[in-house]
Formats: structure tokens, C-alpha cells, sequence
């Protein structure tokens, strides 16, 4: 069964609201949309933070290290995380881009269909009247 223009659009539009999805995702999880990312000033919330963070807990788990240990988590693994959330944004953004492009792809493509298929009436059409007469 072939996909409708309007269905694929849809598709593309999907695909790009998943990817914005994941990229929030990682932007809260590393603190960066609460600001946590671009701050030093924190507490540990557990007494084995500074434990888990010196066996490399801050790379092995970010999402709970960066948000409940960020005191012992240096500055170095805090701006790493922010890292990773800059390029997560810019890999979704050229994402999204490359999606745009398809959508109006696609659009393009269907328009030149419709076209095709309306020159094709047409010269059918001729055609029939030609015999006609």
C-alpha cells in the first residue's frame, strides 16, 4: 500500500517530535533546562556521594549523579553532561532540518505526481476526442 503525501508528512512530523522529545529528555536529566547544568553550587543528597562519584559514577550515571551528588561531582564531569546535552541539542536540531527538507521533498514530489497525472488526463482526454471525430 503506498503512503499518501498527507500520511507521510505526518510521519516525518512524528519522527521529528520524537526526536525533540529525546533531546528534553537528555537537556533535563543533565540539569541544563533547570539551570543545575550551568551551575557548581550543589549538595549531595546521599553520604555515599562522594563514593559512587570517586568509582566514576558521575560518567556511569549522570542522570542521578549531576542531580542528587553534584557536589562531588567536579566541574569537569557538570560541564562534560552540558556537553552532551549542546550536542544532543544540535544532533536533534540538524535532525529536524533534515526532516523539513524531506517533508518539502516530499510535498515537491507529490505536487509533480498530481501534475503528471493531471497531464496525463489530459492527453488522454485529447486523445479520446481525436477518435472520436
Amino acid at each position: 500500500m503506498a503512503l499518501s503525501r498527507n500520511m507521510k508528512i505526518g510521519l516525518i512530523v512524528l519522527g521529528v517530535i520524537v526526536l525533540l522529545g529525546a533531546l528534553f529528555g537528555t537537556l533535563a536529566a543533565t540539569g541544563v533546562l533547570s539551570g543545575q547544568g550551568s551551575t557548581t553550587t550543589c549538595t549531595d543528597s546521599d553520604d555515599k556521594c562522594a563514593e559512587w562519584a570517586s568509582s566514576g559514577e558521575c560518567d556511569n550515571n549522570p542522570d542521578y549523579m549531576l542531580t542528587n551528588c553534584c557536589a562531588s561531582c567536579d566541574d569537569e564531569d557538570i560541564t562534560t553532561a552540558v556537553e552532551d546535552a549542546t550536542t544532543a541539542a544540535e544532533d536533534a536540531t540538524t535532525a529536524a532540518e533534515d526532516a523539513t527538507t524531506a517533508a518539502e521533498d516530499a510535498t515537491t514530489a507529490a505536487e509533480d505526481a498530481t501534475t503528471a497525472a493531471e497531464d496525463a488526463t489530459t492527453a488522454a482526454d485529447l486523445l479520446a476526442a481525436e477518435e472520436a471525430a
